[in-house]
């Protein structure tokens, strides 16, 4: 908590079927987002962290197999190992049930890593990435159905190097 800068908070917008936004973009890849999402029985939904240049950090639920996918097939612009590629780019999977109907993420991004904690620490996944400088974006989606977002703090974050 000693890191965080200002704090951007955001209470009960809706992210419309097959639409996404951007609800805050931040100054640098250092920061902080504690969203609490809740989708329809239908909503597909999503986060796009990184989002720049043409690639993107996609986190993304499906409510209907209670899988949480961190896919980092297309976030990095180091393209120049075939075989470092071929490792790097991959989806990590993890089982993730709605809590109440709603679904808790707690995440840190730090230049190259990303923690990712749901519903207050059930299941944490964690990714290095090498984004450029340009990709700042955050996109919120939901695809096959609206979900709302019940509550989203934002901190910039001082790096701790």
């Amino acid at each position: 908590k000693q890191l965080r800068e200002t704090l951007a908070s955001f209470k009960g917008g809706d992210i419309k079927k097959n639409t996404s936004i951007e609800p805050f973009k931040p100054t640098k890849n250092t920061y902080e987002v504690d969203v609490t999402l809740k989708p329809d029985q239908t909503a597909e939904f999503g986060l796009n962290l990184l989002v720049g240049a043409g690639r993107k950090l996609v986190l993304h639920y499906n409510p209907k197999t209670s899988i949480l996918c961190l896919d980092r097939t297309n976030c990095t612009d180091f393209l120049s190992n075939e075989k470092y590629n071929s490792v790097f780019a991959k989806k990590m999977y993890a089982p993730v049930s709605l809590d109440n109907g709603v679904l808790k993420l707690h995440i840190f991004v730090d230049q190259a890593s990303v923690e990712i904690f749901t519903n207050d620490g059930e299941v944490v996944l964690s990714a290095v990435t090498y984004p450029s400088e340009e990709q700042l974006g955050v996109q919120f989606y939901s695809n096959e159905g609206n979900t709302e977002i019940v509550s989203l703090d934002v901190w910039n974050m001082k790096s701790i190097w």
